[in-house]
């Protein structure tokens, strides 16, 4: 074995260029094929790091609006300590993400933490890796303790191993220390950093909020569909008990992993088959430039038979040859594949809720052995074959002496291979297209606001110093004030939402005289005076939130314009008066019509939106997103802005300091990744069909060369010699762009579900996907058609060995 290797390292040595060409080429798509199938696997396919994860089973709920429209929403506390005395779930755990400022050891932050059930990690089957976990009684009492994980231990503790028993203030509240979680923990809803008790108690005065996620363990002997019709049962005599947010609400019980990742299931399949189609696609063209590069060595490997080497040992010698440089490209692409995976997978994980971590386990090389031994048996077995079969029938010196065309079976072997890879490149040019289209539709909607020049940075306070309405209204007029004075600041405002898909608060609400038996829906955003100026928003009816819209003055709202035409579809919204579903009775005025935005993602349709005046009402576990319009670029004032509020609070953790048109991007970030991928893939299928009908067309050529030079010295033009390579090509490329086509019209159903605005088969990209492959195809024919014209007629005089000297 060894003596083979070292034969084929000489040989490929020798023919570089082959050997560059097809390593090249297998590094492309093991590379591609190897990102792709890694995030699949990790997706998908993997078992999730918990204890028995297959009958983990996440709790949410259907609930349905006055206006007609339902959406699947968390559980409400009441409706968790509801499900706890179900029969068929055990273990109904809950967490509450909770984005709080971190102060002390170091400089102040805004992180994500999750208050907990105490029984919910031993339900995951996670165990500190230093210290212990919550105790009942530490949840009954919201004990003050806290379990770090391990970035955040090494981060703000320098990894001390005495950490336990040290305080860590959370919320302007101090908490102790008391564990540790491991380094390859993931919690299973989010990124969170820190985790607190939570005690679910039934509180009527919260009995809208839906800010928990719930998971609980099938028992063995129970299904999805009873569990579910189960707590429907449960939780039928909360529509009369607790109607605001109860009365058309319907539990919903689904597997955990199908929760956390079944919404990027119908991207991961396309971006599968198209990681696929790219491999299928280098090994076609593997598979062809070594025809190519056997029938260069036809002769070499006849006279080796000649000499006694039986099927066996040719074979054995050529699959050692191609497995050599498959396993040489396959590292290669294994190496592109872990380099560029940190890059892809931050580019995705911006795209969804829940974290995926990955890496190049057994599964995804398995993948890649398997095609790398499929490339070899394939590119070998044909070549030798035929070569042991001209020994046979006794042509084997023939084969030695000359070179001659290939045989039947290998010209349509080359042409299958060729149409094949046209076909796979036509594919992914469309699937590349419409993905491209989609995202710039995307990028093109209007959000009903000016993005560019905006400057956003988010702030939490802490509820421990800024305890109620009037200290946080006084604390964000005071830094607004403050950041209005920064020069190059034109206007600034606040507003509780974050402009990310998805984050957008929610509350029940009644409008007088159009909803008072059932609380509807709409979407809420509490915002101080100067929000509209700063992005640009039109008012189109009454006035904007200013300062006299304050404590101690009339309650006033604003809404939206979906709003207004939704309840108040034959008159004026302004001066119609509207109450949130809380104990309190507080009717607020409408006071304007804004236009509608768009500040949950571009692809989200606008909720009805109801605006509060944060100097008159907050929200104390809310963010705080500033918005300040600048002169010229935002990101040159960002210290200065960040400078001026801390004037106010030095202890103000800021975060996620950007252009806002930078973050409507990132809100785009899974539309963003699919066309990326694909795009990266089609361009390399194109490259790779381009080079398979180039190599092809050049054997074609390599063998008709003495053919077409006597035909020229015979009087034959040259234009129609070389007419017929292009004719030979054209067929290829037809029938490769036919069945290209096909392929992409089976698939549209899937590719349809993750476009936006755009249909599949938009003639425009499919005329330019087939256009521009059959312009690039018939090109690389045409090179070779103007070597085969440009033989001299002297070759064709002085016969077929001369083509060979």
């Amino acid at each position: 074995m060894w003596t083979d290797i070292r034969q084929a390292l000489r040989t490929l040595r020798r023919f570089r260029p082959y050997t560059i060409a097809a390593a090249l080429t297998l590094a492309v798509g093991i590379g591609a094929a190897t990102a792709v199938f890694s995030i699949i696997d990790a997706t998908l396919l993997r078992s999730l790091p918990y204890r028995d994860p297959d009958r983990l089973v996440a709790l949410r709920t259907d609930v349905a609006a006055a206006a007609g429209t339902a959406q699947v929403l968390p559980p409400s506390q009441i409706e968790l300590v509801t499900w706890r005395a179900s029969t068929r779930l055990e273990g109904v755990e809950a967490a509450e993400l909770r984005t709080v400022a971190l102060t002390g050891h170091g400089d102040p932050e805004v992180i994500d933490t999750s208050a907990i059930t105490s029984g919910l990690l031993p339900l995951l089957g996670a165990a500190p890796a230093i210290g212990r976990l919550f105790t009942d009684a530490e949840e009954r009492q919201n004990a003050a303790v806290v379990i770090l994980s391990q970035a955040l231990w090494q981060r703000r503790f320098n990894s001390d191993p005495n950490v336990l028993g040290q305080s860590i203030v959370l919320g302007g509240r101090a908490h102790t220390v008391i564990g540790v979680m491991p380094r390859d923990f993931q919690f299973v809803f989010d990124a969170s950093t820190a985790w607190t008790p939570l005690n679910p108690v039934i509180d009527p005065a919260r009995q809208a909020n839906r800010l928990m996620s719930a998971v609980a363990r099938l028992r063995p002997d129970a299904t999805l569909s009873q569990a579910q019709a189960e707590l429907a049962a449960l939780s039928a005599p909360l529509a009369t008990q607790f109607p605001v947010g109860h009365s058309q609400a319907t539990p919903i019980v689904e597997g955990l992993r199908d929760s956390l990742f079944g919404s990027r299931a119908p991207a991961l399949r396309m971006l599968g088959l198209a990681a696929l189609a790219l491999l299928l696609l280098a090994c076609a063209n593997v598979a062809n430039l070594t025809l190519n590069h056997l029938l260069v060595r036809q002769g070499e490997l006849a006279m080796r038979s000649l000499l006694g080497a039986g099927i066996g040992r040719i074979l054995r010698m050529l699959m050692v040859q191609t497995g050599v440089l498959a396993a040489a490209g396959g590292a290669i692409g294994i190496g592109i594949a872990a380099a560029v995976l940190p890059s892809l997978l931050n580019l995705y994980n911006s795209g969804g809720a829940v974290a995926v971590t990955l890496g190049l386990d057994w599964r995804v090389l398995s993948i890649c052995a398997a095609t790398i031994g499929g490339t070899t048996l394939v590119c070998t077995l044909l070549p030798a074959v035929r070569i042991h079969r001209a020994a046979a029938r006794g042509d084997g010196l023939r084969l030695a002496a000359t070179r001659v065309s290939a045989g039947r079976a290998e010209r349509r072997v080359r042409a299958t291979l060729v149409c094949a890879q046209i076909a796979l490149a036509i594919a992914l040019l469309c699937t590349s297209g419409a993905l491209v289209k989609s995202l710039t539709a995307v990028l093109s909607v209007a959000p009903g606001f000016t993005a560019n020049r905006v400057l956003t940075m988010q702030m939490m306070l802490p509820p421990a110093l800024y305890p109620d309405v009037p200290a946080r209204a006084q604390f964000v007029e005071r830094m607004l004030d403050r950041v209005r004075e920064v020069p190059g600041v034109v206007a600034a405002g606040t507003t509780q939402s974050t402009f990310l898909p998805n984050q957008g608060m929610l509350t029940f609400m009644f409008v007088e005289n159009v909803t008072l038996e059932n609380a509807d829906r709409a979407a809420i955003r509490h915002i101080t005076p100067g929000y509209f100026d700063a992005l640009r928003v039109p008012i189109v009816e009454g006035r904007a939130i200013d300062v006299r819209d304050r404590i101690g003055t009339q309650p006033v709202c604003m809404v939206s314009a979906s709003f207004a035409k939704l309840y108040f579809p034959n008159g004026s919204a302004v001066g119609k008066r509207v109450r949130r579903a809380r104990n309190t009775v507080v009717w607020m005025t409408i006071v304007g019509v804004a236009a509608d935005v768009m500040d949950v993602g571009l692809v989200t349709p606008p909720l009805p939106m109801l605006y509060v005046p944060y100097l008159q009402d907050n929200t104390a576990t809310a963010r705080i997103s500033l918005v300040a319009r600048t002169q010229g670029d935002p990101a040159r004032l960002a210290v200065v802005v960040r400078q001026a509020i801390w004037d106010v609070d030095r202890n103000q953790p800021i975060s996620r300091i950007a252009p806002l048109d930078a973050v409507l991007l990132e809100g785009a970030s899974a539309e963003r990744f699919r066309a990326l991928l694909v795009g990266l893939f089609a361009a390399a299928g194109v490259l790779l069909a381009i080079v398979g009908i180039y190599a092809m067309t050049a054997a074609s050529v390599t063998a008709q060369t003495w053919e077409s030079s006597l035909r020229i010295a015979l009087g034959a033009r040259p234009w129609r010699i070389g007419l017929g390579v292009i004719r030979d090509a054209s067929i290829q490329v037809l029938a490769g762009s036919a069945l290209g086509l096909a392929a992409f019209w089976s698939l549209q159903r899937l590719i349809s579900g993750l476009l936006f605005q755009t249909s599949a088969m938009n003639g425009t990209v499919i005329v330019a996907s087939v256009a521009g492959m059959t312009l690039l195809a018939l090109s690389a024919a045409a090179l070779q058609a103007r070597r085969l014209t440009s033989v001299s007629p002297v070759l064709g005089l002085r016969g077929p060995d001369a083509v060979n000297t």
